[in-house]
């Protein structure tokens, strides 16, 4: 599921990261962050199913609106769960930084 979840992101024309903060600054960019489980299953001592939390990050010049509209339509056609959770201006890039927490089942 992850990586139709990068997949679909990368489809939105924003370049996406998986993982690290190594995009230039100053310029649209997106990161994919897994940070771990958020729920687990358990039966016979053996994990049955799994879910995994993270974060999307878009950093973008544009007013953001129609490139948040469709990391949002890519998360939804990536069969996660999301929500937007802060949308806020970096002063010393002059980007908007956009964050979504996600969850997505473990493979």
């Amino acid at each position: 599921m992850y990586e139709t979840l990068l997949e679909e992101l990368r489809a939105t024309g924003i370049s996406f990261a998986a993982g690290g903060w190594s995009v230039a600054p100053g310029t649209d960019h997106g990161i994919l962050r897994l940070d771990g489980g958020a729920a687990t299953v358990w039966a016979d001592d053996q994990i049955q199913e799994q879910a995994l939390s993270g974060s999307v990050h878009v950093f973008t010049a544009d007013d953001g609106h129609s490139q948040m509209q469709s990391v949002q339509a890519a998360m939804t056609r990536a069969g996660i769960r999301w929500r937007l959770a802060y949308i806020q201006y970096e002063e010393r890039s002059r980007l908007t930084h956009y964050t979504w927490n996600i969850e997505l089942e473990a493979a």
